[in-house]
């Protein structure tokens, strides 16, 4: 028994762990994304039926926590 419990004791807080690689994976995407975003946009001729700026925000929000859940539920099954 004691084996089984040394074998899942680093992910004893999966909520952690996922939390841990969305951080990650959002600075990576920030740090990789470059400077002067919106400049770049800006730029870009986008079609009449594209979303404006900031609901890309709360898009890639819904993104994150969706992959935290995701994330979540499967570091946290044995």
């Amino acid at each position: 028994m004691n084996e089984v419990m040394a074998e899942y004791l680093p992910l004893q807080n999966p909520w952690v762990w996922a939390l841990g690689i969305c951080l990650i994976a959002a600075s990576l995407e920030a740090v990789l994304s470059g400077t002067k975003v919106k400049e770049r946009f800006a730029e870009l001729r986008l079609p009449q039926p594209a979303f404006p700026l900031w609901s890309w925000s709360i898009i890639g929000v819904a993104y994150y926590v969706l992959f935290f859940l995701m994330l979540n539920s499967l570091l946290g099954t044995p």
